[in-house]
C-alpha cells in the first residue's frame, strides 16, 4: 500500500492530520502486517464506529482509547504495546489534535526502544516530526527529522521483509525536508497562513478553543492545560489554600517531565487519591486525574516516589504514569456579603 506519495506534493496549508495518518499508515504496515489484534484500537475503527461526527472526537471515542490502553498495558508485551500507542497517534492525527498525536509517539517510541524494535522507534521520530510541522513549529519538525534520519541510518541488520520500509521512508523523509526548509527560509511576508494579517499559528486551533479560568486569557501553546479540583480529602500533603472548584495549570510536554523542577506533578487517577483532577474543555485520554507529589527521597524527579494519598502512600514512578507538571493555580475568590 502507498498512501504517502500524494502527501508529499501538497502544500503545506492543505494538508492534515489525516493526510498524515495516511502516510505513516502506509509505512507501519510494511512493519506490521495488517490487522492488528483485535483489542487495538485503529484509524480505521474510529472511523466506521463514529462516521456520523467525522474527524472530531467524542467522550465514547476516549473511552475507547482508554480500553485499548488497559487491555493492552496488562497483556504486557512490550512491541505490542508501542503499536497500540503508535495506533492512538494516527487517531489523533486523524482528529487534528497534533500535541496528542506527539505525546502517542513518544510513548510508542519507548516501548519500542525497550523491545528492541528499532524500525519502530524510527518511525515515531517521523511521526513527531510531521506532527510538528503540521502544527507550523517547523524548527521542531527538523529536529525530529533528523533524528529519524539518524536512527534510520542504525537499521543495517534488518530482516528483508524491511526492506521496502526503508526504502520508503527515506523517500518520505527527503520530501519532508524540502517541504520544512521551505516553510523555514520563507519571508515572513510568504508564509502561508490562514489569514493574511496574522503570523501563522504555533498551535492548532483545537487548543485554542480550551476554556481558561482566567477572564481574558486563552491558550495560546498546545502543551498547557487546565484541570479542576473535583475531589479533595483532608490531608497535610498538598497546599492548604487548595479547594474544590480550584484550577491547576499543567505543562504537558515530554521535556517538561524530563526536566521538571516543579514539586507538583499530574498522574493517571489512582484510587484514594487525596486530590483528583478533572479536564475541563475538550475529551481527553484521560479525563479524570491525580495531583501528585515528589517525595523528598533522592531529590530528583527520574529516581524518587510520588505521594498523592491523604495517608502519604507513596508509589515508584513508571513509564507513562506522568502525564504533565504543574506550573499554576488558580483560585477561585468568593464575595461573602455581611
Amino acid at each position: 500500500m502507498n498512501m504517502g506519495t500524494s502527501y508529499s506534493t501538497q502544500s503545506s496549508s492543505s494538508r492534515t492530520g489525516n493526510d498524515a495518518a495516511n502516510m505513516l499508515q502506509a509505512l507501519l504496515e510494511m512493519l506490521f502486517l495488517p490487522p492488528p489484534a483485535p483489542h487495538i484500537l485503529t484509524v480505521e475503527n474510529i472511523r466506521y464506529r463514529y462516521r456520523h461526527r467525522g474527524n472530531k472526537a467524542s467522550p465514547k471515542a476516549i473511552e475507547d482509547i482508554r480500553q485499548t490502553q488497559r487491555i493492552t498495558h496488562h497483556i504486557g508485551d512490550h512491541t505490542e504495546i508501542g503499536l497500540c500507542e503508535f495506533h492512538i497517534g494516527l487517531i489523533f492525527l486523524y482528529w487534528n489534535d497534533f500535541m496528542a498525536a506527539r505525546e502517542q509517539f513518544e510513548k510508542a517510541r519507548r516501548y519500542w526502544q525497550f523491545s528492541g524494535h528499532s524500525p519502530g522507534v524510527c518511525l515515531t521520530e517521523f511521526g513527531v516530526c510531521l506532527a510538528w510541522e503540521l502544527s507550523h513549529d517547523y524548527e521542531s519538525a527538523l529536529i525530529y527529522l533528523d533524528r529519524a534520519r539518524k536512527e534510520l541510518s542504525r537499521l543495517i541488520h534488518i530482516p528483508h521483509s524491511h526492506k521496502a520500509f526503508v526504502a520508503h521512508l527515506e523517500h518520505c523523509l527527503t520530501d519532508a525536508e524540502e517541504r520544512i526548509q521551505a516553510q523555514i527560509w520563507k519571508s515572513p511576508g510568504q508564509m502561508e497562513t490562514t489569514n493574511t494579517a496574522v503570523s501563522p499559528p504555533l498551535t492548532p486551533p483545537i487548543h485554542q478553543t480550551i476554556p481558561c479560568p482566567i477572564p481574558g486569557h486563552t491558550i495560546k501553546e498546545d502543551q498547557f492545560t487546565w484541570y479542576r479540583i473535583s475531589h479533595q480529602q483532608p490531608n497535610e500533603i498538598f497546599p492548604a489554600t487548595l479547594q474544590t472548584g480550584d484550577y491547576i495549570l499543567v505543562d504537558q510536554s515530554s521535556s517538561a517531565v524530563q526536566n521538571n523542577n516543579s514539586i507538583f506533578v499530574i498522574i493517571r487517577h489512582k484510587k484514594n487519591a487525596a486530590i483528583t483532577l478533572e479536564t475541563i474543555g475538550k475529551p481527553r485520554p484521560f479525563s479524570r486525574v491525580t495531583l501528585a507529589k515528589l517525595a523528598p527521597l533522592t531529590g530528583t524527579f527520574t529516581a524518587s516516589p510520588i505521594v498523592f494519598t491523604a495517608d502519604e502512600q507513596s508509589i515508584p514512578l513508571e513509564s507513562g504514569e506522568i502525564l504533565g507538571v504543574v506550573i499554576g493555580f488558580w483560585h477561585n475568590i468568593y464575595t461573602i456579603n455581611t
